[in-house]
């Protein structure tokens, strides 16, 4: 039986990656596939729109068999360490072969780069070169004298065989030919890479033939608060003090592991906050703020939203339809703007 490794970040979790796998199904029917899986903070510096846990659950409900999570520290690292790391973890667990997503999909053309990459590693040509204020694939197409053009999966293709063959694993690396370019983020085709949902998802523009569905709910129905700002918190219980990550806190709609019990005392949290432009967040407040207005009741005291959403619906949508805007009990009304 084959052992397939596979390295991924998933974020999110696209057609592409649906067809890779499947790809590898259909050539290797009887396969285990293995995945070393970037989590929360990703190789290119950003925060996963998904979390590490979904990505889980999402891969293993489309086909991978073992998922393996990559530490943080080296999951922020540059290529050569993340591919490195990667690669020892699957030899680790006896991978025979990786495949991996391929723009050029010329393994032997990757591999004979990989192994002129190495020999540089011995000489000082490539950080001459990189000093001269060239990028990494300018230089290191300078240096080795190959002409070929460096696309990220090519790059980090390169990596992965450079670790093979210097820990000398025995892992056999093979490609699948990639469909779409990382830097085309304006393609609308049924498979476009990861960079171009994530600018989709800023603009408004709907994704959803991007997606498989289950990945589509994630991404959807995510609530950054809760997946990326709250890392942990530290809580007295039971004469304890000990942490909790986001993960062991359950959160969930209007309820977490906290919720009902007079056990625990959060002592602190840490949050994880992003740096952003004081202008453009000063006028996001502005505007927050103006909507609020105009659709909230902020003239009166408010209970805030009374009614829990039921499962697939809107309680602030159900009252409205009920004609109960405006109902009045005793003191407490309910508002003509929102409902909830």
């Amino acid at each position: 039986m084959e052992i397939i490794g596979l390295i991924a970040e998933y974020n999110p979790l696209h057609n592409g990656h649906l067809y890779h796998i499947n790809k590898i199904k259909e050539k290797y029917p009887n396969s285990l596939l293995v995945l070393v899986l970037n989590g929360y903070f990703l190789q290119r510096g950003e925060i996963s729109i998904i979390s590490k846990y979904d990505k889980t659950l999402l891969a293993l409900e489309y086909g991978v068999d073992i998922v393996i999570s990559l530490p943080t520290l080296y999951g922020v690292q540059s290529a050569d360490t993340f591919a490195n790391t990667s690669i020892k973890l699957l030899n680790y667990l006896k991978v025979n072969k990786i495949i991996f997503g391929s723009e050029t999909n010329d393994i032997d053309k990757l591999t004979l780069i990989a192994n002129k990459s190495l020999e540089l590693d011995e000489s000082n040509d490539l950080k001459e070169t990189l000093k001269s204020g060239m990028n990494y694939p300018t230089a290191l197409s300078k240096v080795i004298n190959e002409s070929f053009t460096y696309n990220s999966n090519d790059l980090l293709g390169i990596c992965y065989i450079k670790s093979i063959i210097k820990n000398n694993y025995n892992i056999k690396a093979e490609t699948i030919q990639r469909t779409n370019n990382y830097l085309d983020t304006a393609s609308c085709e049924d498979i476009v890479s990861a960079s171009n949902i994530r600018q989709k998802i800023k603009d408004n523009i709907d994704i959803s033939k991007h997606l498989p569905t289950l990945s589509k709910e994630k991404i959807c129905t995510y609530d950054e608060t809760l997946l990326f700002n709250l890392i942990k918190i530290t809580i007295l219980n039971d004469n304890r003090v000990y942490d909790l990550t986001k993960d062991e806190l359950q959160f969930s709609y209007r309820n977490s592991l906290l919720k009902g019990s007079n056990k625990f005392i959060i002592l602190k949290a840490k949050f994880q906050l992003a740096k952003g432009d004081s202008k453009e967040l000063l006028e996001l407040i502005k505007e927050r703020t103006i909507k609020r207005k105009e659709s909230q009741p902020l003239e009166y005291p408010s209970c805030g939203s009374v009614f829990r959403n039921p499962e697939g619906n809107i309680a602030g949508k159900l009252i409205d339809e009920s004609n109960l805007k405006g109902k009045t009990v005793g003191g407490a009304t309910i508002s003509e703007k929102h409902a909830n």
